[in-house]
């Protein structure tokens, strides 16, 4: 599959029992992608519930040659944890053949005040995520990675703030800092059916969503639109991820990265997603050759 014209990737949240399979493999080749994100492990602290070992790894990276492939990794707010993740992430990131670091940051994931454990309150301020929040940038800037990537969703900004704050201070010349934000616009919340053109539907919450990101981040860090490939068919309008995503790059996103490969590569309605890709890509490709 040749590279889109735009950064475009996707997060890989099945099991290597599933993804490993050539019935899987097939159909994320021929996905409009540039790049994959491998979800390695799950959202305690550590490595005690990873799930794609060092084999596994070396297996998608020899499947998928022609991707940049990301690690993402839950980063807790944990001294134990942290120490695991400088032992083994090099070796990880060595199998997949990656330059790329991802963190998961969000409160379900033990990144919290509440949950810090091992970290001492250095500036004495009577808080103790900040102090931990530096010690894990000062660890992930020392990684042999040229790019490192936090992904959240906006209502967990103010946890993941301190980390993104200390990771543009710490980070080389040579190091690229992105937030992968989870501007999801699915048609279903706890409130109730989304509105098409309401503050979280596919119109507007991408693009607005960029927007007050940026206005709260460090200028340093480059926000991308992390999109749903779930839930996006609304009444009256249809498939809304062709939607969100133009809303994104119109905003000035550099790419999109969806959730998740299951939605794209073995659920039903794969093929009316894979669809909205293809168009993104057929009406970019277009757009550049006008340009």
């Amino acid at each position: 599959m040749p590279q889109p014209p735009i950064d475009l990737g996707i997060w890989i949240d099945d099991p290597p029992r599933i993804v490993l399979r050539e019935g899987y493999l097939d159909p994320l080749r021929s996905l409009p992608l540039s790049h994959v994100a491998v979800m390695a492990d799950g959202p305690e602290p550590g490595l005690v519930d990873q799930r794609w070992d060092r084999r596994d790894l070396e297996a998608l990276a020899r499947a998928l040659p022609h991707h940049h492939r990301v690690l993402t990794l839950w980063v807790s707010a944990e001294r134990r944890a942290l120490d695991e993740l400088v032992a083994r992430v090099p070796g990880m990131l060595e199998a997949l053949g990656s330059i790329v670091f991802e963190g998961d940051i969000e409160p379900i994931g033990h990144f919290k005040e509440s949950d810090v454990r091992g970290f001492v309150d250095e500036d004495l301020d009577g808080r103790e995520l900040d102090d931990a929040a530096a010690a894990i940038a000062q660890a992930l800037v020392e990684l042999p990675v040229c790019e490192i990537e936090v992904t959240t969703f906006p209502g967990a900004l103010r946890v993941a703030l301190s980390l993104l704050e200390e990771l543009a201070r710490r980070a080389s010349p040579a190091q690229r800092v992105r937030l992968w934000a989870q501007l999801y616009a699915v048609l279903t919340r706890a409130v109730g059916a989304i509105a098409w053109d309401g503050r979280l539907g596919p119109v507007r919450f991408p693009r607005d969503g960029l927007v007050d990101l940026r206005e709260q981040v460090p200028a340093s860090v480059e926000v991308c639109a992390g999109l749903a490939a779930y839930d996006t068919v609304w009444p009256g309008h249809g498939e809304s991820m062709l939607v969100a995503a133009e809303s994104a790059i119109l905003a000035g996103s550099p790419g999109a990265r969806w959730w998740s490969s299951k939605w794209l590569c073995r659920k039903a309605g794969a093929q009316r997603r894979r669809r909205q890709l293809e168009r993104l890509v057929e009406r970019s490709t277009a757009a550049s050759s006008r340009a």
